[in-house]
């Protein structure tokens, strides 16, 4: 859940003094406006914020900051010489782990679908090294690439993978993992949901089969000699 929900209108003026939101995309655009609108912001000309959409004049540099609880937005590098301090608007949820965040930004600024889950992993740990930033963003894969471990016996291999399970399951998430990284590709999100469709009706059929097994095999019959109707409880629904 992004922090801002939870703030009076006062409290984000106070919290974003001196600071500046950076939006990396437009869907990240469109909800953080509606989230300022929701708590009574407006833009400076008066206008609703959802009714004006700015990011395209700057995109992924788009920033946001508020004075006099009103809505301003300007370049990143503008906001920077003023003086602002910038964060992310990922850095706002607060439902996310900070390696998570920062895995999160590293994939939407640079979406890229890779070979395999392990070019994948030493890309993020390469990027880590070169931002140098702290160890408890790494999932220590090159230390044990340097043991020779193989890839499907190493514990940051498990670490990646749990990782990114939990991150796809976060409903604060708009943009879709595919197969070893994201995409922006309409159309190549569009094959990867039809093959994860296919692929749930396949373990769906498969349930109900097994199902139908179960009954007949244990004679769950009701008075009039028809399979009963069972309840399986248990799992996620």
């Amino acid at each position: 859940m992004n922090k801002l929900l939870n703030m009076t209108q006062n409290e984000i003026v106070e919290f974003l003094k001196n600071k500046a939101i950076n939006v990396k995309n437009l869907q990240e655009d469109k909800k953080l406006r509606t989230i300022l609108h929701q708590k009574g912001f407006k833009w400076g000309s008066g206008d609703n914020l959802l009714d004006l959409i700015h990011y395209y004049e700057y995109k992924e540099k788009t920033c946001y900051s508020i004075k006099s609880k009103v809505v301003r937005y300007a370049d990143i590098d503008a906001c920077k010489e003023h003086g602002y301090t910038i964060i992310s608007f990922s850095d706002l949820d607060d439902s996310l782990t900070e390696q998570q965040k920062t895995f999160i930004s590293w994939n939407v600024a640079n979406p890229k679908k890779y070979d395999t889950e392990e070019k994948w992993l030493e890309a993020y740990e390469n990027y880590i090294l070169s931002a140098c930033l702290s160890n408890e963003y790494s999932f220590n894969y090159f230390e044990e690439k340097r043991d020779k471990k193989h890839y499907s016996d190493m514990t940051s291999a498990r670490h990646f993978r749990k990782m990114i399970e939990s991150i796809k399951r976060n409903d604060s998430i708009d943009f879709i993992f595919v197969t070893n990284g994201i995409s922006t590709d309409e159309n190549e999100i569009r094959e990867y949901l039809r093959k994860r469709k296919n692929q749930a009706l396949k373990k769906l059929k498969s349930y109900n089969e097994d199902l139908r097994r179960f009954k007949r095999n244990h004679q769950l019959y009701n008075d009039n000699g028809e399979i009963k109707e069972i309840k399986i409880v248990g799992g996620e629904e």
